[in-house]
């Protein structure tokens, strides 16, 4: 995803790679994404086209939608995220909306717009509680986005005859459109200028499939080190090492708070959210695959791919 052009602020801000303002709204996280925006796409996207009777301000609420959560996620995110969904879903509130308002009261105007209140729903849904890659910034900043396109920037007005019925056609409100155009030149401005600082990490994108954790009892880790090629060996710490040395893991989206509660709770040792270059560990030491078994639950094991750090002052 990241070779495609998924949105990532380090890489934007870091890397200068603009284009991923853009590109992200093409990309989906996964098939199941990419059914529901083929599905949106297919039974919602054209119905509000042509009912807009205006492809040009269909394209420009398109572009609005898309730029404002990919420019809302490289302000307030880290990490990566598709921005595919939340644009359908932006799409979808702004339809709804444009059903709600009416500048044209007459009663000859046909105004029956898409209404997808569960489509949108089970969008949100299912990407806030199951699937990665899709930012709750994003999600939330294309329901607000959305709903505020109709009452803001479309002018409704009749005036196509179809069938002896008189069909509305829309127009951009001018003054709003170009100042949401002159703010959203802003904020890029102001993101392509470094104003904005997100995690270093993030430029390599491998760090954006999982959340960071650490922790500083290195010796439940450090001696049950598994070596790929002596299975029977162990490296144990002496007293000096286990108190000037942090581990730093790599925890998929999706077992990260399972496996933070599951530790808690049943292992022995402790790991926290973050890094550990944030608390006093810069000095990288090594990156190894280590397997751990907790001594009271032995049946159960954890993989993980870990970074080892020493303390910064620790004269190593």
């Amino acid at each position: 995803l990241s070779a495609f052009g998924i949105n990532n602020p380090a890489l934007i801000v870091y890397k200068h790679q603009i284009w991923r303002l853009f590109t992200s709204t093409f990309l989906c996280s996964g098939v199941l994404t990419y059914l529901m925006v083929a599905l949106f796409s297919l039974k919602y996207m054209s119905q509000i086209e042509k009912k807009m009777h205006n492809f040009k301000v269909f394209a420009v609420i398109f572009a609005f939608i898309m730029m404002g959560v990919n420019l809302a996620y490289a302000c307030f995110g880290n990490g990566a995220s598709c921005a595919s969904v939340p644009q359908v879903i932006g799409l979808s509130c702004f339809s709804i909306s444009l059903s709600k308002s009416n500048d044209t009261p007459s009663d000859d105007v046909c105004t029956n717009y898409p209404e997808p209140w569960r489509f949108m729903l089970l969008c949100l849904l299912l990407t806030t509680v199951v699937f990665p890659f899709n930012s709750w910034i994003m999600l939330v900043s294309s329901v607000v986005i959305g709903f505020a396109m109709a009452p803001l920037l479309i002018r409704r007005r009749t005036g196509i005859i179809t069938e002896n019925r008189k069909q509305e056609s829309v127009r951009l409100r001018r003054i709003p459109t170009f100042t949401l155009a002159g703010i959203y030149t802003f904020v890029l401005i102001l993101i392509s200028s470094s104003a904005r600082t997100p995690q270093e990490v993030y430029t390599y994108p491998y760090y954006t499939g999982c959340n960071l954790g650490y922790s500083t009892d290195v010796g439940a880790f450090v001696d049950n080190y598994v070596s790929d090629q002596h299975s029977d060996e162990r490296r144990h710490l002496d007293e000096e090492d286990n108190d000037t040395m942090c581990v730093q893991m790599c925890i998929p989206h999706l077992v990260y708070q399972p496996l933070l509660w599951g530790i808690e709770h049943y292992a022995s040792f402790s790991v926290r959210k973050g890094m550990c270059q944030d608390n006093g560990y810069g000095q990288h030491v090594a990156d190894k695959t280590y397997q751990f078994t907790d001594d009271t639950y032995q049946h159960l094991s954890i993989t993980l791919d870990i970074e080892l750090y020493y303390e910064t002052d620790s004269g190593r």
